[in-house]
């Protein structure tokens, strides 16, 4: 029984502190992009020092250049219409 006023106690504390670091992480807006560090891996090209000296202008979200960002389009896009042709659809949602 006296391990049950121990153990109680601290599962309810790391419950708490779960919950607390989920909320910290959720209105630091840790999960606003889902999308961008996925395919940061697929984009990531081997540099040199003087390519990384002209880096190029950054899109405005998630830092993403827009190369990369056109890139991702066509690749969405690609999947998109895969996934149609294999569900028998024919329509365009553009």
């Amino acid at each position: 029984m006296s391990m049950l006023a121990v153990l109680l106690p601290l599962g309810l504390l790391l419950i708490a502190l779960a919950l607390a670091v989920f909320w910290w992480a959720a209105r630091s807006g840790q999960f606003d992009d889902l999308e961008t560090p996925a395919w940061r891996i697929v984009l990531d090209e081997d540099r040199s020092a003087d390519d990384n000296a002209e880096a190029p202008e950054q899109y405005e979200h998630g830092g993403m250049t827009a190369a990369a960002k056109n890139t991702i389009d066509r690749a969405l896009d690609t999947l998109a219409a895969a996934g149609r042709k294999r569900h028998g659809s024919t329509r365009d949602d553009g």
